[in-house]
């Protein structure tokens, strides 16, 4: 009786485990996050780049210098209910001890924002604003 009730108990738990994926999946969308393509290079992150969600523009340049458009700020606020900054910057590569990340200096604060990869393999900049919220910007590169 004990070895017949294995194969059953099995498949329960793994019907289980794949309902919850795919609830997950169905939740998440199955796209979010995918990994950036590797390596990251600084020819990758130059142009311009565009968050439609978010309504956000940016600028990035060979010259070490970015200029953002309607970018959210770290200040408090509900949900997207919060202040936005437009300004000209500092961006740099980010490789240290966590995630690689383009790191944005505006008026002595930084703003990271991860390397994430498309459904079509290109390179996507995410921006979180708020994680109890479940807010953040993706920036896709334009041209």
């Amino acid at each position: 009786m004990r070895e017949s009730g294995r194969p059953l108990t099995r498949r329960v738990t793994t019907m289980l485990i794949t309902g919850a994926a795919a609830a997950l999946c169905l939740a998440t969308g199955c796209a979010w996050p995918r990994p950036a393509p590797k390596p990251v290079t600084p020819n990758m992150i130059l142009g311009h780049w565009t968050a439609g969600d978010c309504a956000t523009d940016l600028d990035v340049t060979k010259d070490g210098t970015f200029r953002f458009r309607n970018f959210f700020s770290d200040a408090s606020g509900e949900g997207l209910e919060r202040p936005r900054l437009t300004g000209k910057g500092h961006w740099y590569m980010e490789a240290g001890m966590g995630e690689p990340s383009l790191d944005l200096e505006f008026q002595k604060q930084i703003y990271s924002l991860e390397y994430q990869g498309t459904e079509d393999g290109k390179l996507a900049l995410r921006y979180l604003v708020d994680v109890e919220d479940e807010i953040d910007c993706v920036f896709h590169k334009q041209g």
